[in-house]
């Protein structure tokens, strides 16, 4: 049998959907159909649609084994304040419980311009009249319209027992609830419990969808197991979604950046997905996506979220006209104003006398956007897309490829109004389309400190061939377009990993400490279907707020990671030589092993009017495919086999050892061994970086060679 993975993107305006093998991920089969908003199902209409579409192009031979998809819902029902009433039950006791009330009373969360996440608070003492208090405060929150519970209390991170006791009772009386220690591991009862209300808010809508979603799809496919997009790039089971739907904010754009990790590989990179109306700018670094604690309505919540960047500029942009002249392009789109694009159009329905003419897309806008204007007044849009074609950024395989000699025409016919040529023209349009693109890159750029390292541009979308080109050249870096960018985000979706992060405050964790918390990950992704095999764990310790995070991802089956076979040595040498550039760089093989080429890259440049040069160095490690997938600025490497590895890796450790104000810092070390790069770079102390190398180096053999590169 066939294995197959189904991804499912429901974006804004059509819900798109993708069949992808699970051995070669070649993409199998398509589908599309317009998003249902205004069905009584609501979006999930749609969802199933698509799917039994897809399903039907499937032969015999194919099993479904996954299915994803991304939802927009929560995301709008925040933006648009569509919002539940919440009602919180506290409960404490003594001098604890006084807290509880300050911390627990949660005021109006404004999640929109005058739209509120209202609640009712209700505090119980835990020693007096439990089980009576709790059903009183519900049947005050039923009388108060309140439609979901958040159960609070304090230290329930380490002991849930109220919390889910509370829940019991209110899932009897009918209620969608949630706990605080759901939302997060950490201490801080009001940070959790203004997370939990936000959560709380959307529960009902969204546990509807999923219950409609599901029941749709598990007609006559009743071993399928739905799973959800998560902020972060991976996904949840549907069972947790119904727990932590505030989870799936963003996930659009986060099954954008799951498709560049896994399907584009990418690992430095800075990736645009460009669709009509706006442009979604994220960033990769060592192969992760950023994340961030989201914030909603200026509050900082507790549930992390991918660092996603909007701006107005995309495929479908108009070009806004002051005083005769290009003012800017964006905010608003073709879409917006109901018009066809012109590069769209057929030179037969563009038609003749074309003329020039100001618009203004929305009835209460007040600026003025270019349109053209036939001798039959049909209109057409002059977009960012209709520029980009003219000026050759856009080819014929590109998804935004459009009938150029329409664009011609079209541009022909402005050069009275501007007073110049239609390429000059075209230049400008781009040129002010590509700077609040070019200001986000830059700020990605320097906020998560990509110095000494090559990072190239990304581009997916329907629209990205209008942006990411012109992006590119503007800055001078090297950039791919992903392969079928129209639906980068379904395949996202069909290729994502199970995602969990458990995170703990613990004031100085030991090594055992920081074990009990990646342990949690790993159980928790393994709860949720992924093969213990493919579970991989990234640890962090956060020192200064005494955090320790472990961020645990997965696959359902196993699955080949690229469509590509193993390159000879000699091929990975010339694409490290191409990745890196050749001017003033040098390339220099260290050594390897079966899955890693590991370089050290020289680059030099001349300072002081060129009469000095400087040196930087970096390591770069390549798999065999050819993607570079770790780059060490400034990195020492070292190499020893598993035997010696423990003693070697304390020395090594010793030696890069630097001296502050606070005593001894160590920057940390990247091991190689076999098939796994283990990052040890956010751990902090010694003794627990070797006490997690030791043990995770248990199963490789004394003769294995291992690799170390330190800070």
């Amino acid at each position: 049998m066939k294995k197959v993975r189904i991804g499912i993107d429901v974006g804004g305006t059509f819900t798109h959907a993708v069949a992808i093998d699970n051995k070669t991920l070649e993409i199998i089969a398509y589908g599309v159909t317009p998003t249902t908003h205004n069905a009584k199902e609501g979006v999930s209409a749609g969802v199933v649609k698509v799917f039994e579409d897809i399903k039907a192009k499937l032969d015999d031979s194919c099993e479904i084994i996954f299915i994803a998809h991304s939802t927009t819902q929560a995301t709008n029902a925040l933006l648009e304040g569509d919002v539940a009433k919440v009602g919180i039950i506290a409960t404490g006791h003594g001098a604890e419980g006084i807290k509880v009330k300050m911390d627990a009373d949660i005021p109006p969360i404004e999640v929109a311009p005058q739209k509120y996440i209202d609640s009712s608070f209700f505090f119980i003492d835990s020693e007096e009249n439990f089980d009576n208090n709790i059903e009183k405060s519900l049947d005050e929150a039923i009388k108060n319209n309140c439609e979901c519970i958040v159960a609070s209390a304090p230290f329930s991170v380490d002991d849930p027992s109220k919390e889910i006791y509370i829940k019991e009772h209110a899932l009897q009386k009918g209620f969608q609830s949630c706990g605080t220690h759901e939302m997060s591991g950490l201490y801080g009862l009001r940070a959790r419990t203004k997370t939990a209300v936000i959560n709380a808010s959307i529960l009902p809508k969204m546990v509807e969808t999923a219950n409609m979603t599901e029941k749709g799809l598990a007609e006559n496919n009743d071993k399928l197991n739905l799973t959800v997009m998560r902020s972060d790039g991976g996904v949840m089971s549907i069972d947790e979604m119904r727990k932590r739907p505030l989870l799936t904010l963003l996930s659009g754009p986060a099954a954008g950046i799951a498709a560049a990790l896994a399907y584009v590989r990418a690992t430095d990179a800075i990736f645009l997905e460009t669709g009509g109306t706006s442009t979604d700018i994220t960033a990769i670094k060592s192969g992760r996506s950023m994340i961030r604690s989201a914030v909603i309505g200026g509050h900082t919540t507790y549930m992390k979220t991918l660092d996603c960047r909007t701006v107005g500029i995309a495929g479908g942009s108009m070009v806004k006209i002051k005083n005769t002249k290009i003012d800017s392009v964006g905010p608003r789109s073709a879409h917006i104003a109901g018009l066809p694009y012109l590069s769209f159009t057929s030179i037969e329905k563009l038609g003749n006398n074309l003329k020039p003419i100001l618009i203004k897309p929305l009835k209460n806008d007040t600026d003025e956007y270019l349109a053209l204007e036939n001798e039959n007044g049909d209109k057409f849009a002059v977009t960012l897309t209709c520029a980009a074609n003219l000026l050759g950024y856009v080819t014929e395989k590109d998804y935004a490829f459009g009938n150029i000699d329409s664009i011609k025409k079209g541009f022909k016919s402005l050069e009275k109004f501007f007073g110049d040529n239609s390429e000059n023209i075209a230049s400008d349009i781009m040129k002010k389309a590509s700077k609040p693109v070019c200001d986000i890159v830059n700020e990605l750029l320097k906020d998560y400190n990509f110095e000494g390292r090559k990072v190239i541009l990304i581009g997916g979308g329907g629209g990205t061939s209008a942006v990411t080109p012109y992006v590119a050249k503007s800055m001078k870096m090297d950039y791919k377009t992903s392969e079928h960018s129209e639906v980068i985000s379904a395949i996202g979706a069909a290729m994502a990993m199970i995602r969990e992060t458990v995170e703990k405050n613990i004031f100085n964790p030991t090594p055992k400490d920081i074990e009990e918390v990646k342990k949690l990950a790993q159980e928790a992704v393994i709860k949720m279907g992924a093969v213990p095999e493919t579970v991989d764990v990234l640890v962090e310790v956060d020192s200064q707020k005494n955090v320790v995070r472990a961020t645990a991802s997965g696959s359902i089956e196993f699955q080949s990671k690229d469509l590509a076979q193993d390159l000879k040595p000699e091929e990975i040498d010339e694409n490290v030589k191409k990745y890196f550039g050749t001017e003033n760089i040098s390339s220099e093989y260290i050594t390897g092993n079966d899955f890693f080429r590991i370089y050290k890259i020289t680059k030099i440049s001349k300072v002081f009017f060129g009469l000095f040069q400087t040196k930087k160095n970096l390591i770069a490690i390549s798999d065999m495919k050819g993607t570079i997938r770790q780059q060490i600025p400034n990195g020492k490497f070292y190499q020893t086999d598993k035997k010696s590895s423990s003693q070697k890796i304390k020395e090594i450790l010793e030696k890069h050892r630097e001296y502050g104000d606070a005593g001894a810092v160590t920057k940390g070390i990247f091991v190689i061994a076999k098939h796994k790069i283990f990052d040890y770079t956010s751990i902090g102390a010694e003794d627990r970086i070797l006490s997690m190398a030791n043990k995770e180096l248990e199963e490789i053999s004394d003769e294995e060679n291992v690799f170390v590169i330190a800070l």
